[in-house]
């Protein structure tokens, strides 16, 4: 068998999809069909209708599509194409006269004007457009762009003449006003209804989910671009009616995303089928028409899923998301994959504290400084920028020692990572690591040192590193904390987070930060925490008790921290005006004492306050105002004051 029925059933069918092994389904051309039920074994040269029972050899499928010379696809009792009969001198049949076909049945329609709907279709349609009938069956006129018919269709019938599925009325758009409301609806009764009443209207010529295409295979549509109100789909109320006029809706928008593209929504109320011309002609004013263009859905192109860096996600989308709490692999300390800052004031002990948190990840300890560890197994990689190899392993030898059988558990899972020489381009160097060691953890200490020497106070200079480390935590679903330092002053008010250099900046940028500090007693640390967004963390300040022996902390519990970040010189102020007081004494008291030596009131008065909230003196219970009684008990020289 060497002749093309592929190409037979592929010209001559829309919808044709293979599907296979020489079969293929297209949409039956016997009825109005939307689920594609025509089945095709076009190696055999056989279809078979699985709705409307229709079956076909490909010669008589050719004979019935109107194929020139349907006798070349005959075959023989084995399969084999019979040949073609030698040509006789008989002239070839000629095409169809389109013109002529019409005006028979435009004259039989005449001669059955009661069949007219005139309520809703204009008699002078029927010259204008074309619009015949015969056997029960309406006939319509298609047109190219210049008002020449081309095809013949009998409603829900086979063509004659152009088959291809084109713009019914497109020759008409030529008058539209394009700042005038556009329809496009399914069929040519329901587009001849809204020609009628002065409609702007086209339709498909090949049912609900076909869209017209030009001579390039590419959807028509270059038309719409002109119109500036809005475009109303108009289609059947059943399944294919709402899935072609959405599918076409969502065409155009994509191609014309500044359009407003309406898809009508018949009411629930309404029988499946329900169109146009059932509207028009169940009642004179067509509310239910109406109140499909009334409770209209306007069509918007499908949301990518990025734009760019940015993606995007619906509300019904976010709705059915799996979600949970964020992990925090040490309680209240390291959220899992968030952006860490670890900040604290100079000599605090910062490093030594991510050391400490890193390696007990590392060796599986229960706990750490007290909080509960979550995650077994950590791997974890160190990024020391500051303090070198020799000062790093010496601490490390030191912490070990605090963790049970470290250099054969821990150890396994804790690298570390010593700059040995300047880089200009540090993050690069430290993505390029994380990528070869794929760590659940990474330590970076501390961030000024991989700046490269840049004024990390302006944003500008900030943003490439924070972005790098950000880009370092998503690209390799790591987990970052990022060691840095607090500026000096204010040491009174307590830790705040907006101390750190570069706050405006990295305040946006962090999603959890841990603040450490010294404090007037030589081995006391403090710890609280700033903002965090995802994970409650202790309103409290707790004391971190360092043992130089060993390098490592230890959690006192909860403290006041106020008269532990008090300055050695406002000790020794507030100590030297106490001497003067009695174990109980009033605010004039203190005042007369301190304004002897003009110290101003308004600073006498905040002393008072201040020594209040450093627990240094208190207000008796059930005292009256203005009493107060001293905690202080160390005897002080009072010569000594600086």
């Amino acid at each position: 068998m060497d002749k093309d029925f592929h190409a037979l059933y592929k010209n001559y069918l829309q919808g044709f999809k293979e599907t296979g092994g020489e079969q293929a389904v297209a949409l039956c051309h016997k009825h109005d069909d939307t689920n594609q039920s025509l089945s095709i074994h076009y190696g055999r040269g056989v279809c078979n209708c699985l709705a409307c029972g229709y079956k076909a050899n490909a010669y008589q499928f050719a004979t019935d599509v109107g194929h020139p010379n349907p006798r070349e696809y005959i075959v023989d009792m084995n399969g084999d194409v019979v040949a073609p009969k030698p040509k006789t001198s008989k002239p070839p049949t000629p095409p169809p006269d389109l013109i002529k076909l019409m005006e028979q049945y435009k004259t039989n329609l005449r001669n059955n004007m009661d069949v007219f709907p005139d309520d809703v279709w204009d008699v002078e349609l029927i010259d204008k457009l074309g619009i015949g009938y015969l056997n029960g069956k309406w006939q319509f006129n298609h047109h190219d762009m210049n008002g020449n018919p081309i095809t013949v269709r009998e409603h829900k019938g086979v063509p004659v003449g152009d088959k291809k599925c084109k713009w019914y009325l497109k020759h008409t758009i030529v008058n539209h006003d394009h700042d005038k409301p556009l329809y496009i609806c399914e069929g040519e009764k329901d587009a001849i209804v809204l020609y009628s009443h002065n409609y702007q209207v086209v339709c498909g010529t090949t049912g609900a989910i076909s869209i017209p295409k030009d001579e390039n295979g590419i959807y028509d549509l270059e038309w719409i671009q002109y119109y500036n109100n809005s475009i109303y789909l108009v289609f059947d109320h059943d399944k294919s009616g709402y899935k072609g006029g959405r599918d076409m809706g969502l065409e155009i928008v994509q191609k014309y995303p500044s359009h407003d593209v309406q898809l009508a929504k018949w009411g629930s109320h309404l029988p499946a089928k329900f169109d146009i011309y059932d509207a028009f002609t169940k009642d004179n004013d067509a509310h239910e028409f109406y109140d499909a263009l009334a409770n209209a859905e306007s069509l918007r192109p499908p949301a990518p899923e990025r734009f760019g860096g940015l993606k995007f996600k619906s509300g019904v989308e976010v709705m059915k998301s799996k979600t949970e709490p964020t992990f925090e692999i040490v309680e209240a300390f390291l959220p899992q994959n968030q952006q860490t800052l670890i900040a604290g004031t100079k000599k605090a002990n910062k490093s030594t504290m991510c050391m400490q948190m890193g390696m007990a990840l590392a060796n599986n300890e229960k706990q750490f400084l007290g909080f509960d560890i979550n995650a077994q197994d950590m791997e974890v990689l160190y990024f020391d920028m500051e303090v070198g190899e020799p000062t790093f392993d010496y601490r490390f030898q030191k912490l070990a020692t605090i963790f049970p059988d470290f250099e054969n558990n821990g150890a396994k899972r804790f690298n570390r990572v010593c700059k040995v020489a300047s880089d200009p381009n540090m993050i690069q160097r430290i993505d390029e690591t994380v990528d070869y060691y794929r760590p659940d953890i990474v330590f970076i200490d501390p961030l000024y040192k991989i700046t490269g020497g840049t004024d990390i106070g302006k944003a500008h200079h900030l943003f490439p590193i924070t972005e790098g480390i950000e880009g370092i935590k998503v690209k390799y679903n790591t987990t970052v904390a990022v060691v840095h330092h607090l500026l000096k002053g204010n040491h009174e008010l307590g830790l705040q987070d907006d101390r750190m250099a570069g706050s405006s900046q990295l305040g946006f940028w962090m999603e959890h930060c841990v603040l450490i500090t010294k404090t007037n007693e030589p081995f006391l640390r403090m710890l609280t925490w700033g903002d965090t967004r995802n994970i409650s963390t202790p309103d409290k300040y707790y004391g971190l008790e360092f043992d130089p022996s060993n390098y490592s902390l230890t959690n006192r519990g909860t403290v006041d921290w106020e008269k532990y970040l008090l300055t050695k010189k406002k000790i020794k102020a507030y100590e030297y005006y106490l001497s003067f007081m009695d174990d109980e004494f009033t605010t004039d008291d203190w005042h007369k004492s301190t304004w002897a030596d003009e110290v101003p009131a308004s600073t006498s008065e905040k002393w008072l306050s201040h020594m209040v909230k450093c627990k240094l003196i208190e207000r008796p219970a059930g005292s009256r105002y203005g009493k107060y009684k001293k905690k202080l008990t160390e005897i002080v020289d009072v010569t000594e004051r600086g």
